[in-house]
């Protein structure tokens, strides 16, 4: 129905007299006019709606058969939630580098000397520059890992999978690439250039658990050592991460409270003793959700990408596996593998071009961890030099 109908008619009702126009004042001939223009109008309108009907049935309806896809597939994709997420995420960045410029700028206009305040300032325009060049770069890094990912939102169904109590776990039915045995210890070297910089320690807790969005989790201790020793008085970074593990041997990560030297480059003296929290998270908090570290059953999952963790702008790494068959040498042999062990690819977007290969060995776990910057290996490795097990 013609929604002008009732207006029109009564036009044509005070215009028309037995079929002959009456002579036109100024008002009859305006009234006309807007009249004409009112029904090409309405025309128009009513004929864009009926193709965008048209576009409507044919993409949901018809356009599935021809693509080989149900409606459910079109409609998932015309959600475009990663992307989304993606685009307020590079919004935050380029907020949080305008926030510390201008503080930056603040301090900087604090300096009595004029040479010294033009160079602090001139620094800080430097350091604004770099880091939306940063933010730039995360948001390509995001968008190539929701090409990967999809476009649905990310949102595992937790409550539907059945878990293992922490102290229920043992060497028969923990995940053999990640066994989460309480009492299990790894001592790792990295080396760079050959030369070892640092030690790290990593402990499942026995008799620890704490109980994350309905899922008993199994507590690791990570401590890293700045030098070629255990040393606790040259201590990095104290983590505490937490494991679920399912019945099926899928190893889920739920987050992480760390504690870091604070890195103050040129300047030490003033931060000693200081320690941040970044890159801590938790799963259920402010966002942040649970993903996958191991598979159950590795060799199904090769060539898939998935979710490690996600906390918008605090820990977003994903991964991929890219072999099962994989080999690796390190100089303790016994942990060396020869086409045996699972290989992934660890990534995040929060550090583009910048990626590890890790190699899983059957009953042990981690064995190796090789750098790669811009799809070239570094001079960075991690290696296991030591495990010991509960009897």
């Amino acid at each position: 129905m013609n929604p002008w109908a009732p207006f029109t008619s009564h036009i044509k009702l005070i215009t028309m007299t037995d079929g002959v126009p009456p002579l036109r004042d100024n008002k009859q001939e305006e009234v006309i006019m807007f009249t004409a223009k009112v029904g090409k109008k309405s025309k128009s309108v009513m004929f864009k709606v009926a193709v965008a009907i048209f576009t409507f049935l044919f993409v949901v309806m018809l356009g599935p058969g021809l693509l080989n896809l149900d409606s459910s597939q079109v409609l998932a994709k015309s959600k475009g939630g990663c992307n989304k997420i993606a685009k307020s995420a590079k919004r935050a960045c380029n907020a949080e580098v305008l926030d510390d410029y201008w503080i930056a700028n603040g301090n900087c206009k604090n300096i009595p000397d004029s040479d010294e305040r033009s160079d602090c300032i001139q620094e800080a325009k430097a350091e604004r520059k770099e880091a939306k060049e940063e933010c730039a770069a995360q948001f390509d890094a995001r968008k190539d890992l929701c090409e990967a990912l999809g476009e649905d939102y990310y949102d595992p169904d937790i409550e539907s999978l059945t878990w293992i109590a922490p102290a229920d776990i043992t060497s028969f039915n923990a995940n053999p690439y990640f066994p989460l045995v309480p009492g299990n210890m790894w001592t790792y070297e990295t080396s760079e250039d050959g030369e070892v910089t640092e030690i790290i320690t990593v402990e499942v807790l026995a008799g620890e658990s704490i109980t994350i969005e309905g899922v008993e989790c199994v507590v690791v201790r990570d401590i890293v050592y700045e030098g070629d020793e255990i040393n606790p008085d040259n201590i990095l970074e104290d983590t505490f991460d937490w494991y679920g593990q399912q019945e099926d041997g899928t190893v889920w990560y739920f987050g992480e409270f760390s504690l870091a030297k604070e890195d103050c480059e040129d300047d030490e003296a003033s931060c000693e003793g200081l320690y941040t929290e970044d890159g801590s998270w938790k799963s259920g908090y402010e966002g942040g959700k649970a993903g996958i570290i191991m598979f159950g059953d590795p060799a199904v999952a090769v060539g898939t990408v998935f979710r490690q963790e996600i906390a918008l702008g605090e820990a977003e790494d994903a991964g991929e596996v890219l072999s099962v068959d994989a080999s690796a040498e390190v100089e303790e042999d016994m942990y060396s593998c020869v086409e045996d062990c699972v290989q992934t690819r660890d990534f995040s977007p929060l550090e583009p071009n910048v990626e590890e290969n890790k190699y899983y060995k059957r009953d042990v776990g981690v064995v190796l961890e090789v750098g790669f910057e811009d799809g070239e290996p570094t001079t960075e490795r991690v290696e296991l030099v030591e495990m010991t097990t509960t009897p």
